[in-house]
């Protein structure tokens, strides 16, 4: 079974929200930094933002983190569908 991942834009008003759990938002060590690498679905109806470093700052090891998404925020697309489902379109 494969997880859908959906992108979210920067222009998405989350994406600040996201970032916000970290203070800093590179985490530069060396070439490496802080990457966003997508949103997933998790229980209860709700999203969370995944992201990575290849070299942690502190550990030098790969790290991955899990954010919840704010309450009741949807992927881009998955609101369009249901907008236009509400339309009937």
């Amino acid at each position: 079974m494969s997880t859908k991942i959906y992108r979210m834009s920067k222009e998405d008003p989350e994406w600040d929200a996201a970032w916000s759990a970290f203070p800093d938002h590179t985490m530069a060590n060396g070439y490496e930094v802080l990457q966003y690498m997508g949103t997933i679905a998790v229980p209860q109806g709700e999203y969370a933002h995944e992201f990575r470093h290849r070299m942690a700052p502190g550990t030098n090891q790969r790290r991955y983190w899990r954010i919840p998404c704010t309450p009741r925020w949807q992927p881009r697309e998955l609101a369009m569908q249901q907008h236009l489902a509400r339309l009937g379109a």
